[in-house]
């Protein structure tokens, strides 16, 4: 997996916002005509997917950033020897 640029960052449309919106707000998606009634649970579960795996993205960026942290304070010290 190609990681992107450190100042890349997430990119969305104006659906997944609203989803975003509504999620947060504690509506259903349905109650603001962003699908029928009896599609809420398809949307809302995959809304949160996706925000779990930009999450386990973003927590396997950091865990490579702190290694490279790591790797690089163990050569400093290994140099002052």
């Amino acid at each position: 997996m190609k990681i992107p640029p450190k100042n890349e960052g997430w990119t969305h449309g104006i659906f997944f916002e609203l989803m975003h919106a509504v999620k947060e707000w504690g509506y259903k998606p349905s109650e603001f005509g962003l699908c029928d009634p009896d599609e809420d649970l398809l949307f809302m579960t995959a809304h949160d997917e996706v925000i779990a795996e930009m999450k386990n993205f973003e927590d396997y960026k950091a865990e490579l950033k702190r290694r490279e942290q790591e790797a690089k304070r163990k050569t400093k010290g290994k140099r002052h020897l």
